[in-house]
């Protein structure tokens, strides 16, 4: 795949280190997940209505009804979306083509988690309701890069956790080379489309809210759409791409590559924090700068195979001085994550922003 000019890269390392064949039937679950969006919401919406048929006030029927059935139109409109998303997927250059023709119909979907994440982070990166979110995440990144490599023309600059692409788009738009990275074939997916395959802004109309029913303030809140996206991206000359993998399985084969590393909501995502700060350390050229932002939610905290430990701040700076950088500014920054500004519930975090280098 065209790394300069079609932003989509599945690195050979990723491919080496895991079974081909259970990577493609990866790739054809999440095609899977996608394609059953409309059957999953459609049978939601239906046991709704069959519920309050059954329990809700004969006189609040027909208007719970009739909302149901706008929010099925928006299911409607979601999956024509999803196709477009599919449709520019350029899977005869992953090769993947035949082995989704052959297997696609025995396949079962993931869940449709994974979906509602996408409708949040196109809104947070791609459209003009995420602009607060982007001030407070991605621009104290920016600002520091800019201030910390003001007099270097060239910069190459790694973000793990890229998410859909927006704050690596936004460093080489700010001149500097930029590679996203990101474990989500779902939001690979998604940024393939919003940054390869869009003609003008505002080309396509989602309806992000109306898979929740908590903490809702009015029905048509539910069925607001959001248009994506904001602006029109365009590659730049500085270079932009975007790898699709595993952050510590596929950089812990590299060193010394870029000058700079930003991370965004990204460290406390990873299994082994400690080992992604290891393989951050590894990948920065001697004098490279580490800027990072966001809190310590710790994701995999919970989970059965977790063997991690999950640190406080104050222990974290230390591995991260133990590791051999050296800290050169250190703020709180109070920031939301994928908010809804329209629900009821609300919540913020005080994000831990900092930029450490690496010795000379």
């Amino acid at each position: 795949m065209e790394i300069q000019q079609d932003c989509m890269e599945i690195p050979q390392e990723s491919m080496e280190n895991t079974n081909e064949e259970q990577e493609k039937h990866n790739f054809t679950k999440v095609f899977k997940t996608f394609q059953c969006y409309r059957e999953y919401w459609l049978k939601v919406m239906n046991k709704k209505e069959v519920f309050a048929a059954e329990n809700m006030p004969q006189g609040r029927k027909g208007q719970y009804f009739a909302h149901l059935q706008e929010l099925k139109k928006r299911v409607e409109s979601n999956q024509q979306f999803f196709w477009h998303v599919l449709r520019e997927f350029p899977f005869d250059e992953a090769g993947f083509t035949d082995y989704l023709h052959r297997n696609l119909n025995k396949t079962l979907p993931y869940s449709q988690d994974p979906i509602k994440a996408v409708f949040k982070q196109l809104v947070r990166e791609w459209s003009k309701e995420g602009e607060a979110e982007r001030s407070t995440s991605f621009t104290p990144i920016i600002d520091e890069v800019k201030a910390q490599f003001k007099h270097r023309k060239k910069v190459d600059i790694l973000v793990p956790g890229a998410g859909l692409g927006r704050l690596p788009y936004e460093l080489a738009h700010a001149g500097y080379t930029a590679e996203g990275n990101e474990f989500s074939l779902f939001f690979s997916f998604a940024s393939n489309l919003i940054m390869n395959g869009c003609t003008k802004c505002c080309e396509y109309e989602i309806f992000p809210y109306i898979h929740s029913f908590d903490n809702v303030v009015k029905n048509e809140d539910q069925v607001t759409p959001v248009s994506l996206p904001d602006i029109l991206p365009k590659i730049p000359s500085s270079g932009l791409s975007m790898t699709c993998g595993d952050f510590v399985e596929v950089y812990s084969k590299l060193s010394e590559q870029f000058d700079c590393v930003a991370t965004c909501f990204f460290i406390d995502c990873v299994p082994n924090t400690l080992q992604a700060i290891k393989v951050i350390y590894q990948n920065l050229k001697p004098g490279g700068l580490w800027v990072n932002n966001g809190p310590l939610k710790y994701h995999f905290d919970e989970t059965e195979s977790n063997s991690s430990i999950q640190l406080s701040r104050e222990d974290l700076r230390e591995v991260i001085v133990d590791t051999g950088f050296i800290f050169k500014t250190e703020k709180e920054i109070t920031a939301t994550y994928a908010e809804n500004a329209r629900s009821m519930a609300k919540s913020h975090y005080q994000n831990w922003f900092f930029s450490c280098q690496k010795p000379s």
